[in-house]
């Protein structure tokens, strides 16, 4: 139930401050789908914007998430609700393709 919103000008934004404010309403819009955090960006192209609700994950699920090395901006809702399943499906299929020990 997170939420994530934004807007991109490849251009450059031309007005950074409405559009932070654009987006800041759509984050308060999107509030009840993510009340444990609210996390925004701003670039010179970009404003990006996440509401998290924290169901299950790592503890730090800040978004959006910067690389201080490339500049890289990313915004995910990246819950995969049958990673059990998946787990034991990928474990049968390296088990299968490595023959026995």
């Amino acid at each position: 139930m997170c939420g994530i919103c934004g807007s991109v000008a490849f251009s450059g934004l031309p007005d950074p401050e409405a559009t932070r404010g654009r987006v800041d309403a759509m984050l308060q819009a999107l509030s009840h789908r993510g009340p444990d955090a609210v996390g925004r960006v701003t670039t010179d192209s970009a404003v990006l914007g996440a509401t998290r609700l924290a169901i299950r994950g790592l503890e730090d699920g800040r978004q959006p998430m910067v690389d201080e090395q490339t500049g890289v901006i990313a915004v995910c809702n990246g819950e995969i609700d049958n990673h059990r399943e998946l787990r034991r499906w990928l474990s049968e299929r390296k088990a299968a393709r490595n023959g026995p020990n």
